[in-house]
């Protein structure tokens, strides 16, 4: 069960205000299994449901 709201997340963000950090960056697609818990497919593999998911949440 995803928590509410899950989705993508805040945009890639420069000037984090933390030294020696210069910025966050998402670097894995949103859609991409984290692995089969949650009867998911393997580490790595696409999810088009997931993935789905994550776009509905991300509008409401």
């Amino acid at each position: 069960m995803q928590p509410a709201r899950a989705g993508p997340g805040n945009t890639p963000a420069a000037l984090t205000g933390e030294d020696g950090l210069d910025a966050y960056l998402w670097i894995k697609r949103p859609g991409d299994s984290d692995g089969t818990c949650r009867g998911g497919p393997s580490a790595g593999t696409w999810w088009p449901e997931y993935a789905l998911g994550l776009a509905e949440r991300a509008r409401s």
